[in-house]
């Protein structure tokens, strides 16, 4: 997600054209409904969508493109350069790692972090849950770590996920919101360091 003030003297047409210059992506249908408190949206296919207009929202769109739509953009430091050029704050990034063979990231590994203090943050153990199927282990099991709304770490058993009980993929997500805290753009091209 992405939260920007239109430049002086550009409108909502600029941002469309920008979003399929530089992102890739094209707006294609303008709806009769606004989102979470702007009065207008325009979708991009599939991929995500865009938002303005409203008192509340002081003059700025937002942005939110999905999973698929960001594995459409092909050139991200020209996302992230445009961001910095314009201002714009990302309100929200997920940042994912697949060990498809489930060695160095498992359920046990994270367990053990958590319990080696691995998950603490300004003194504080992380709030820690767990879902999925804990007695057979064969749907998969899930470890979240965090809030949702803050920080929130998702661990589970992607191959378990996707009806294969004996494919080792694990898949580690991080959704970052910017709640107390700037989130760089240079999450967008590095982010193995985030």
């Amino acid at each position: 997600g992405i939260t920007l003030r239109l430049p002086d003297g550009k409108g909502i047409y600029w941002l469309f054209q920008e979003l399929k210059s530089v992102f890739g992506l094209a707006v294609t249908r303008v709806r009769n409904k606004g989102w979470n408190g702007y009065d207008h949206r325009a979708d991009m296919g599939r991929y995500g969508l865009v938002a303005w207009g409203g008192k509340a929202q002081r003059g700025t769109a937002h942005i939110e493109i999905d999973g698929v739509g960001c594995a459409q953009i092909a050139d991200w430091p020209k996302v992230e350069s445009w961001g910095m050029q314009y201002h714009g704050r990302i309100t929200r990034i997920d940042l994912a790692h697949d060990d498809l063979e489930g060695i160095q990231c498992n359920i046990e590994q994270t367990l053990k972090w958590q319990e080696s203090g691995g998950f603490n943050c300004g003194g504080r153990n992380a709030k820690v849950k767990v879902g999925g199927d804990w007695h057979d282990i064969t749907d998969g099991r899930t470890v979240y770590i965090g809030t949702r709304g803050n920080k929130m770490l998702r661990c589970y058993e992607k191959g378990k996920q996707l009806d294969d009980p004996n494919r080792p993929w694990f898949h580690i997500e991080l959704e970052l919101r910017n709640k107390n805290r700037l989130l760089p753009w240079d999450m967008l091209t590095r982010p193995g360091q985030y």
